[in-house]
C-alpha cells in the first residue's frame, strides 16, 4: 500500500488546474499545504498569462473560486516550486531514466541492452547531468548563495536531488520527464498544450512503472505517493 493516494477529478477540473495538481504533488510531496499553494499559484499565473494574451477571452465571464484571490505572493511561489521541480524532481527522473529503460527493453524484447545500469548517484551519472547543469541558464548558485571564493560542487546538487521527497515521488517524475520536450519543464507552454488525455497519460505512465521503480531503488511501497484519475 502507498503512503498516500491523490486523486485528481479529471471530469471536474480544467485541463490546467488538472495538471497544476500533479505538478504540485510532485514538487511538494510531504506537504498538504505547500502542495495546494502551490497549485493555486500555477492556476493564477496562468489565468493571468492567458488573459493579457487573449483580450477577447478575457473579457468573458469566467467561473473562478473566490479563494483564489486569497493567495498571496504568487510570483515567489511559483519561483521556489519551479526551481524544486527542474533542479530536483526532474533530475531525479534523469537518474532514474537509464535504469528503469535498461529493464524495460529487456521486458519487452527478451535481450539485455548493450549499455550499463547507471547508478543514480554514481560518478557516470554525475558526470552525464553535469553536462545538462552547465547549460548558461543554470550557471547561478542554487539554493542558499555561496560565500565568495566558495566552489558549488555539482555532485552535491545531484545527490541532492536523490532524497526521500523525490524517490516518494519517482514514478510521476519519471513519467512527467518522458513528455516535456526540454530538459526543464516550460510551465507556460506546458499549461497551454496540455489536456485532460495527456494528463491521464503521465499518471497511467507512472503507476505502471511505479512499481518496477521501487524495486529498482529499494523504495518502500509504504514510501511512495500514487497518484489516480476520477
Amino acid at each position: 500500500m502507498p503512503r498516500e493516494t491523490v486523486t485528481i477529478e479529471l471530469s471536474k477540473l480544467a485541463p490546467y488546474q488538472a495538471a497544476a495538481r500533479l505538478l504540485a504533488v510532485i514538487t511538494y510531496p510531504d506537504s498538504t499545504s505547500e502542495c495546494e499553494h502551490f497549485a493555486d499559484a500555477i492556476v493564477i499565473w496562468f489565468l493571468q498569462q492567458r488573459a493579457l494574451a487573449d483580450h477577447d477571452w478575457a473579457r468573458v465571464p469566467f467561473p473562478i473560486e473566490p479563494r483564489l484571490l486569497t493567495v498571496h505572493d504568487v510570483d515567489g511561489t511559483l519561483k521556489r516550486g519551479l526551481r524544486i521541480l527542474n533542479r530536483q524532481r526532474l533530475i531525479a527522473a534523469k537518474q532514474a531514466a537509464p535504469r528503469l529503460d535498461w529493464f524495460w527493453q529487456f521486458a519487452t524484447t527478451g535481450r539485455k541492452p548493450q549499455w550499463e545500469k547507471v547508478d543514480p548517484t554514481g560518478e557516470a551519472m554525475i558526470d552525464a547531468i553535469d553536462k545538462d547543469l552547465k547549460q548558461p541558464k543554470r550557471l547561478e548558485t542554487r539554493g542558499r548563495k555561496a560565500k565568495k571564493g566558495d566552489v558549488v560542487e555539482k555532485s552535491n546538487v545531484i545527490r541532492l536531488a536523490w532524497t526521500p521527497p523525490s524517490r516518494s515521488v519517482l514514478h510521476l517524475c519519471w513519467a512527467l520527464h518522458r513528455t516535456i520536450p526540454g530538459e526543464d519543464l516550460m510551465l507556460g507552454d506546458f499549461l497551454s498544450s496540455v489536456d485532460a488525455r495527456a494528463v491521464l497519460g503521465i499518471i497511467h505512465a507512472a503507476e505502471a512503472a511505479s512499481h518496477l521503480l521501487c524495486g529498482q531503488f529499494e523504495i518502500a511501497e509504504s514510501e511512495w505517493i500514487a497518484v489516480v484519475a476520477a
